[in-house]
């Protein structure tokens, strides 16, 4: 039986991520929710997000995959420059009342590139995920997530684009990864106070979309707080003048700053 939300709605369960693996890459993994598919290459179910467009409610289930691999390129340790392949299923709910709620709109192997050390970035469950409908009908997400740095863990939102036209040219896709926000960081795990070497410094921000009149897209505002290294021993506070602002650069399809 499904269970009730906070509004006591009935909470349509979601398909499941072993389900959405399957969809994306035509290979049953029993249940396991992250396993090798092919030559070495290993795929896991990332993330899962339900949202309303133009009426519908659609639910898509994101993934990434490793890069192949093969005997003969002898032992690799991932590192830094080892990014992951993103991917999704996309459903749609087409009847509450059925066991079978959800239908599939389509899945996508490929979608951006994103992570390291051959993971993808991990999500944050204490923060939560922000959108932003376009006026061309698109929706724009912003999940949010951490990476650890030389020590520093990274706080960010990476940023996917969803267009729910049927057809799309054959040069894009329904979704799209559009880049990778900075939010904030800490560095509590490698800083040394008391010696006065790298000073503890903790920072991090609120996302805000801001319409642009000359683009569908809107320009990326970050507010940021708490404090920043600031020479050795040193932390300034941040504020109004340390906002981040990112645009949209349709040539390159990613959100890109001058700010950092």
């Amino acid at each position: 039986m499904d269970a009730k939300n906070d509004t006591g709605a009935i909470a349509i369960k979601p398909p499941a991520p072993d389900g959405v693996l399957y969809f994306i890459y035509q290979k049953d993994g029993d249940g396991a929710v992250s396993y090798e598919i092919a030559n070495g290459a290993w795929a896991t179910y990332w993330y899962g997000h339900s949202f309303e467009l133009d009426g519908k409610r659609y639910f898509t289930g994101f993934a990434y995959a490793t890069q192949e691999r093969f005997p003969a390129d002898g032992e690799h340790v991932p590192g830094p420059d080892d990014q992951v392949d993103l991917s999704n299923a996309t459903f749609l709910l087409t009847d509450e009342g059925s066991e079978t709620p959800w239908s599939l709109v389509g899945a996508e192997p490929y979608i951006g590139r994103f992570g390291a050390h051959d993971k993808g970035n991990e999500v944050d469950p204490g923060r939560k995920a922000q959108e932003f409908r376009t006026r061309e009908g698109r929706l724009l997400l912003a999940v949010p997530t951490s990476s650890l740095q030389s020590g520093v863990r990274i706080e960010s939102f990476d940023l996917f684009v969803f267009n729910p036209a049927k057809e799309v040219p054959i040069d894009e896709h329904h979704w799209t990864y559009v880049g990778n926000v900075y939010i904030g960081e800490d560095n509590s795990a490698s800083c040394d106070q008391d010696a006065g070497r790298l000073a503890c410094a903790n920072s991090s921000g609120t996302l805000q979309f801001v319409p642009q009149d000359d683009s569908p897209m809107p320009m990326l505002r970050v507010e940021r707080n708490g404090t920043v290294v600031d020479g050795p021993g040193q932390t300034r506070t941040l504020g109004s003048s340390d906002v981040l602002e990112y645009s949209f650069d349709a040539a390159n399809r990613k959100y890109l700053t001058d700010d950092l």
